[in-house]
């Protein structure tokens, strides 16, 4: 059975100036729910969709999952003077209510089909956070120096 997320709050700590845009902010509010993470993240795909079309003072809505239990909510390109902080955690609290509500009305797989689903998810995720890794590390390793370039420079 899936269980509904819950916001936790506005990091204020994570509260930073929108790259290229000096005037809004970005706003990370944290976000936790115990299981069904890819269900719930696709189903917030399509809500925050709908939100991210209108444009608004309150920015653009996206989901960075941190762990199957843990993520952010980031509120991208607030206008904080057109929009109070608290209002854009309102929203996204209602953002969650609504994915929440729309979840609780879905027939949902055994929790053993969840259980191992999760599992496969894991496993998938590992492997390319590792693969991600080692490409990153063979892309440096490959765009370094070695002595004997250096000799041959000289």
């Amino acid at each position: 059975m899936f269980e509904l997320a819950e916001v936790v709050g506005i990091e204020e700590h994570l509260t930073v100036p929108s790259r290229n845009h000096s005037k809004l902010h970005d706003l990370w509010i944290a976000v936790s729910w115990e299981s069904g993470w890819t269900e719930w993240a696709a189903e917030f795909a399509d809500v925050a969709t709908r939100h991210n079309n209108l444009r608004s003072s309150t920015g653009m809505l996206q989901l960075f999952p941190t762990s199957e239990r843990n993520g952010w909510i980031v509120a991208r390109g607030v206008n904080l003077r057109a929009v109070a902080r608290v209002d854009v955690e309102a929203l996204v609290r209602g953002v969650v209510a609504q994915v929440n509500a729309r979840m609780s009305a879905m027939p949902h797989t055994s929790s053993r089909d969840t259980a191992e689903r999760s599992a496969w998810t894991v496993r998938v995720r590992d492997a390319v956070l590792f693969g991600g890794s080692a490409l990153l590390g063979f892309a440096r390793e490959s765009t370094r120096p070695t002595e004997r370039d250096a000799a041959s420079s000289r």
